[in-house]
């Protein structure tokens, strides 16, 4: 029961982890990406240290597939938050995504975009 508790919580600061970052504005998220990235580091720390009994749950798959989906995105989130990045660069993003933002909103104060997540 302990073993699913430590899992439990492990679940819950990583879900609770993700939506902190994808809820705080685009504005800010460039001194976010790298305190977040250690964060990640730690959580997927925590993770590898589960006793082996825990990889056969459910649940340790779900947190194995969300700390990698992470990592995996990380460094595209490291460039984009640069204040070199231009607004061609976003239309490019945009066309591979097949999504649309509003382009003034996303430079108004600087180079960096004011969109929110």
């Amino acid at each position: 029961l302990r073993i699913a508790s430590t899992l439990f919580d492990l679940c819950v600061d990583a879900e609770r982890a993700a939506q902190d970052f994808a809820s705080s504005p685009w504005s800010k998220a460039a001194p976010a990406v790298s305190a977040f990235g250690a964060a990640w580091a730690r959580l997927e720390e925590r993770n590898r240290r589960l006793p082996r009994q825990t990889r056969a749950w459910l649940a340790h798959r779900r947190l194995g597939q969300l700390l990698e989906h992470f990592r995996e995105a990380l460094p595209s989130l490291e460039l984009l938050v640069r204040p070199q990045v231009r607004p061609w660069h976003w239309r490019s993003v945009m066309r591979v995504l097949g999504a649309t933002w509003p382009m003034e909103a996303m430079f108004q104060t600087h180079p960096t975009p004011g969109l929110e997540a």
